[in-house]
Order: structure tokens, then C-alpha cells, then sequence
């Protein structure tokens, strides 16, 4: 049996076209331009030190998560890339956290927990990072709103209207998190350029160089997003 015959969601290229950005294959073009920059940073995380070794653990557990969560993405596993990139969010979080509060780099290595709303709060933040984070969180929990998500809703007999093992194209629940998908992945960019990536050298420079471009592409794609 297949996907079309269970319940036609169109496909993943169609959906992608009728969301908010404006060119579907430049945002893909795009997204794995800035995933190559992210995995290419990680290469100035060098040293021994407690602090680097943090650094490079915590910056390989996020670009790993990257490309599942982009896998699962494309492949129409919306609700289910949420956990996904809620734990970007977190690790990400934890990365900035160290950042600023270097001397509680031993207490991690010594096994102390920090969990993540106490990270938060540590780090302040603003409403808007408030807000991706609970959109994130919303369907983490075997809840009936997230259930309900991951089945597709419910069909006219009340029971589970898409078969679970199938993915789902849904626009509405794509598009925010598409958008939100892109926002982790430029600040990730940035926060790894501000705290690793420096310009002493040919290598770091051309980083930068094409950071700049991809930042700039960037705000292109999301004018209008951004003055809405």
C-alpha cells in the first residue's frame, strides 16, 4: 500500500514551495551551505583543556543533532523532529552558558547535572527565546495535543486519521518549525563564529567570508518574515 493511498498530504518539495520563504531551492541551498559552515567551525575547537574538550563534545552532539533533525525534516517527521531540536536548543544553550560562566566547565566534568530551565535562567534571555522553546517543548510529551499531531488528527470515526509508521505533510505545523529549524541553525553559527572561530589565519578568514554570505542570503530570505 502506499503513502497515497492511506491519505494525500502532497509531497515535501510542494509543501516546501508553498511556505513562507520565497525560493525553495535557495533555502535548501542555503541550509546546507550554513550546515557545511557549522561542521567546517568545529574544526578551530582545538586544545586539552577541560574547556575545549566541553566545547568539542557539546559542539559534536550539535551538529549531529542537526543532521537529524533536518533528516527527519525533510522526510515529513514534523512532530517528531521537535525533540529533536529542542535539545539543540538546550545543548546550545549550554554552550553560550560556559561561555560566560567558564568556572562551571569542572563541575560538568565532575558529573554535575545543570539542567536546562536553570541554564536559562542563569543566562536571562528574551521573550522570543521563551517562545521558540515552548513551540518546541508543545509536542515532547505523549499528551493528546502531540498524539493527535503525530497521527495526523482524527478521522471521521474517531479513529487515528494516518497511519503512524508514514510520515506527515502538514504546511501549518511545518512552517513554524522550518523557520524556527533556520533560526537555531544561524545562531548557532553565530555563537560558534563568537566564541571559536577567529581571524588570524587564511582558513578562519574564509570562514568568515562565506559566514557573511549565508548570514546576508539569510535576511534575504526572511524579509519579510522578520517585518511581519
Amino acid at each position: 500500500m502506499r503513502r497515497s493511498d492511506l491519505l494525500d498530504f502532497g509531497d515535501a518539495e510542494s509543501l516546501c514551495q508553498d511556505t513562507y520563504f520565497t525560493n525553495y531551492r535557495d533555502h535548501i541551498m542555503l541550509r546546507v551551505g550554513m550546515a557545511d559552515l557549522l561542521v567546517k567551525g568545529t574544526y578551530f575547537i582545538r586544545g586539552n583543556g577541560e574547556r575545549q574538550i566541553a566545547r568539542g563534545l557539546l559542539w559534536q552532539r550539535t551538529v549531529r543533532h542537526f543532521h537529524s533533525g533536518d533528516n527527519m525534516l525533510r522526510c515529513g517527521y514534523y512532530p517528531e523532529s521537535l525533540i529533536i531540536y529542542r535539545s539543540i536548543f538546550e545543548t546550545l544553550g549550554l554552550i553560550e552558558f560556559f561561555g560566560q560562566f567558564p568556572e562551571e566547565v569542572s563541575r560538568w566534568f565532575s558529573g554535575s547535572e545543570f539542567r536546562p530551565g536553570a541554564v536559562r535562567k542563569r543566562l536571562g534571555g528574551t521573550a522570543e527565546r521563551a517562545d521558540i522553546y515552548e513551540f518546541l517543548s508543545k509536542f515532547s510529551h505523549p499528551n493528546l495535543e502531540a498524539m493527535l499531531s503525530s497521527s495526523g488528527g482524527m478521522s471521521e470515526t474517531g479513529a487515528p486519521a494516518h497511519t503512524a509508521a508514514w510520515p506527515i505533510y502538514l504546511s501549518e505545523s511545518s512552517e513554524n518549525l522550518t523557520f524556527i529549524a533556520d533560526v537555531l541553525l544561524m545562531g548557532a553559527l553565530k555563537l560558534l563564529g563568537g566564541s571559536v572561530v577567529t581571524d588570524d589565519n587564511a582558513e578562519s578568514q574564509e570562514w568568515w567570508k562565506k559566514f557573511r554570505q549565508a548570514s546576508s542570503r539569510w535576511d534575504e530570505l526572511y524579509e519579510d518574515r522578520w517585518g511581519a
